[in-house]
């Protein structure tokens, strides 16, 4: 009797890219530990691809047996922004924003002059285009991941412009952060005068809109639950009952100090 060996499919979301004409469509057990080779995307460079659209594990090789999905996820090429006289760079696109990112996250091959970096924002910049009408992983266009400034002791001033369209996967959830809309997870300093517009933080959902006016104001930056239409809360003792939520979204119980106690979904009650 001659045994087959079972052959599994590979589905490929290439977002916009070009896959590498390496990397099968289908294997066996006999391809275990197969490396994924990197699909190319004019105009951006390639992070890794994740098992889900909004997933975080990156699969760097075929290491089960069954049918496997991948999802290509990608980053504008960083450029270097210019500086004004007192050292602050000077954002004007969302390549120039990413690339600031790089070197607050310390993911650039480039030593930094100065060990308290600054950024200026010149105009708004839009990173994707209708994040909150859903984005389709394969469409010609594509889009682009935002990975959250981690821990950021520079100045960012915002010079009243907003910053569009960020798809923030679960970058900092093991710290209980992703405050400033998902721009910054923690900022020890000043982060003022920016505004967040049409973005969406992975798990915890949509950030319609955001100003950022102070150092104060990043706790509200946790997307919030949106009123229905009106609502209140009561206390009474140890207890606290909000009424009047859109049900569905996520709710953070927190403590004066910012940690997340709970994470709760609101009800239709």
């Amino acid at each position: 009797a001659k045994w087959k060996i079972q052959e599994y499919t590979i589905t490929y979301h290439l977002n916009g890219g070009v896959n590498h004409p390496d990397n099968p469509t289908k294997f066996t057990i006999l391809d275990t530990g197969f490396v994924f080779k990197e699909p190319t995307r004019e105009g951006a460079d390639f992070y890794g691809w994740t098992t889900s659209q909004w997933g975080t594990y990156v699969r760097t090789k075929i290491d089960s047996h069954k049918d496997i999905v991948q999802y290509a996820q990608w980053l504008p090429t960083p450029q270097e922004p210019q500086k004004d006289s007192k050292e602050c760079y000077l954002l004007k696109t969302k390549e120039e924003l990413y690339w600031f990112a790089g070197l607050v996250n310390k993911t650039l091959d480039v030593v930094r002059t100065n060990p308290v970096p600054c950024a200026s924002l010149q105009n708004d910049i839009v990173v994707n285009e209708n994040v909150l009408k859903g984005l389709d992983p394969n469409s010609k266009e594509g889009y682009f991941i935002w990975l959250s400034m981690r821990f950021f002791g520079g100045t960012f001033n915002g010079n009243g412009h907003s910053i569009s369209g960020l798809v923030v996967r679960d970058y900092c959830a093991e710290d209980g952060h992703n405050k400033y809309g998902g721009l910054f997870c923690e900022a020890s300093t000043s982060v003022t005068d920016v505004t967040i517009n049409d973005s969406y933080i992975d798990d915890y959902g949509p950030v319609d809109h955001f100003v950022i006016k102070g150092k104060d104001d990043y706790w509200g930056a946790l997307p919030g639950v949106v009123a229905k239409s009106d609502w209140h809360a009561t206390v009474q003792g140890n207890r606290v009952a909000v009424s009047g939520l859109v049900p569905g979204k996520t709710l953070l119980v927190m403590d004066v100090q910012g940690r997340v106690l709970r994470k709760l979904r609101t009800e239709s009650s």
